[in-house]
Order: structure tokens, then C-alpha cells, then sequence
């Protein structure tokens, strides 16, 4: 019984991996016009059914500055590191090959095409981990 299991996992992998690559997408640059701090459209994705294809474009905004209080973060670089929490059947395909953007060289729109056929049913969180390369300067305030 138990190796009817594995058979089944695998042949579960080899069918959605049949299934990779994404679609290419294009950015939404109406996404966080005018935003001073990094955007995700949409917010909130639109729900999967099991067993059926699902395909939705993310288009997210990189501002070349990021401002708060007294604190101005030029984005030199902002890298994907990894994504976590897909459903099993599910990937993930972002614009840029080498996941790395530059928004203080006007690289500031980059997205994503979520596709394929999810599996189970359930209620997942989808995480891009990123990191990124800042330049950092304070504001300077005169008295009189």
C-alpha cells in the first residue's frame, strides 16, 4: 500500500512539473503611481478552485526613494531571494531571470505570473523574501 502512495506522489510531480514556466507577464505602471514606499497589486489575490487552472498576474512598484520620518532610503538594488507557501501544483514565475531590480536606475515595475492547477484545497500565504541594497540619509533641520 505504501508504494502505491509514493507512485501516486510521483506521478502527482511529474505532472505539474510537465506543467512549468509560467506565462510572461507585463506590470500594471498604474500599480503604486505616485506610492513613496513599495506596492503589490493586487492586494489580495483572487481565490483558486482545486483540481482547475488558475493563472493571475502581480505586478509590484519599487520606488526609486523610500521616505519616512527624517529618513530618506535611496533602493539601489532589491533582490528576490526565495518564495514560500505555494500549493503544492502551483508556481511562481517573475519577470526578471536574475530576480534582481534596480529602482534608483529607473527600474521600478516588476511582476509576476502566479499559475498552474493547485491540488488541495486550503488557505494559503505566499511569501517573496527579498532583500535589498539602500542608501540611507537623514534629513538635516535648522533651527532659527
Amino acid at each position: 500500500m505504501k508504494s502505491i502512495y509514493s507512485l501516486l506522489i510521483i506521478y502527482l510531480i511529474g505532472i505539474t512539473s510537465g506543467f512549468s514556466q509560467c506565462p510572461d507577464c507585463i506590470a500594471d505602471e498604474n500599480c503604486g503611481s505616485g506610492e513613496s514606499f513599495p506596492t503589490l497589486c493586487p492586494e489580495f489575490l483572487v481565490n483558486a478552485v482545486a483540481g482547475e487552472y488558475y493563472e493571475e498576474t502581480i505586478t509590484f512598484y519599487l520606488p526609486a526613494e523610500v521616505q519616512e520620518g527624517e529618513i530618506t532610503a535611496t533602493l539601489e538594488e532589491v533582490v528576490v531571494l526565495s518564495v514560500t507557501g505555494l500549493p503544492f501544483g502551483m508556481e511562481l514565475t517573475i519577470n526578471d531571470e536574475d530576480l534582481t531590480f534596480y529602482p534608483s536606475q529607473g527600474d521600478t515595475f516588476g511582476c509576476a505570473t502566479l499559475c498552474g492547477t493547485p491540488v488541495l484545497a486550503g488557505d494559503y500565504v505566499i511569501s517573496i523574501n527579498a532583500v535589498s541594497y539602500t542608501h540611507l540619509r537623514a534629513h538635516e533641520t535648522s533651527l532659527h
